[in-house]
Formats: structure tokens, sequence, C-alpha cells
């Protein structure tokens, strides 16, 4: 789906993403468990995929997930939830910690939220600082113009991730779309 303006569509899927938060109550329920921060694209004005992603900061993150789960399960306000231990179990490029994958159904589109419960969440903060603070209009338009692209060439998130898109337009001032396909080929 090609949208004309990739900046007002973006705002448009953060404000449902509003709603959602809104609706479910979700910050105030994983604030009884842990301080949480909404960082990934949400928090960068950078939303183009029906995703959001939640760190909740945590002294006993195995312990705070179980009973998040527990709650978040009682409440009914998710279609699926899914759990994932990535402490004894881990995986590259994901953190060292308990996963909730929320799963819900907004004006027919399917929504995901991954909910992340680390000791620290200083990392991921300070990854958002960083970008937002090089952010330009433009780049912010570009980033959303690769995403469309990707989305429209079926290449998932797991083949290249937003994080190559951001350091590719921001720090290395990619704007063509090939070019960044080839880089990232050559570089996987």
């Amino acid at each position: 789906m090609v949208h004309d303006d990739i900046v007002t569509y973006s705002e448009g899927v953060k404000r449902e993403a509003d709603e959602i938060l809104k609706d479910t109550g979700l910050l105030d329920t994983l604030a009884t468990f842990g301080i949480p921060h909404v960082v990934g694209s949400y928090a960068m004005d950078l939303m183009y995929h029906p995703d959001i992603d939640v760190m909740v900061e945590t002294s006993n993150p195995h312990s705070a997930s179980v009973d998040a789960l527990g709650v978040l399960v009682a409440g009914g306000c998710f279609e699926k939830i899914e759990y994932g231990d990535f402490v004894k179990f881990p995986r590259t490029h994901r953190p060292s910690g308990y996963i909730l994958v929320l799963k819900t159904k907004r004006n027919d589109v399917r929504w995901e939220i991954e909910v992340w419960f680390l000791t620290n969440t200083k990392r991921e903060e300070n990854d958002v600082s960083h970008i937002c603070a090089l952010l330009t209009p433009e780049s912010r338009r570009t980033i959303l113009e690769f995403k469309q692209q990707m989305h429209e060439r079926n290449i998932s998130k797991q083949e290249i991730s937003s994080a190559d898109i951001y350091h590719a337009v921001l720090e290395n001032n990619v704007t063509d779309f090939e070019k960044f396909i080839t880089m990232s080929h050559e570089i996987l």
C-alpha cells in the first residue's frame, strides 16, 4: 500500500497506538510492576508498522513479567499473549530479559505490542535520544519511505531491522532505497 503523504500516515498510526495504550490502560498496568518506557518508533515519531515497544525497568524482571502476564490475561484486553525468556534462551540482537508479546486488532489491523522486562533500560532510552537528536524532517521522511518500501517488497524486520534503516539514513546519509538494499546485503 503506497501512502502519498507518508508523514501523515505515520502520525495516524501513532494516534491509533495512543488509543490502544489509553483504551487498554497498559502503561498504568505495567507501572505496578516497574517503570514503563515507551521506546522504538513510537518514541521517535517514526511509526509505520502497527507495533509498539515498551520496556519495563524493574529489580526483578522474571517475577514482574510472570505477574504482569497473569494480570494482563485476567484483564482480557488482548486477543493473544505470548511469553518469552531471553535470559535462559538468549538470542542475538535481543535484550537479556523477559518479553510479553500482546496482540490485538484495531480497525481491522493487527497490532503487536512487545513488552520487555529488564533491570536496566538506559541503553534503549539512550538509543531513542541519540536518534531523535539526529532526526530532521527530511531524514524522518526518508526513514518512513524506506519502511514503506520494505513493507511493499515483503522484507521483514528480521531480515533488515528498523535500526539498520536509522543507521544508514542518519549516520551514513543514505537517501536512495536501492543503495540501502545493496549495502544491507553486503553487510549481511
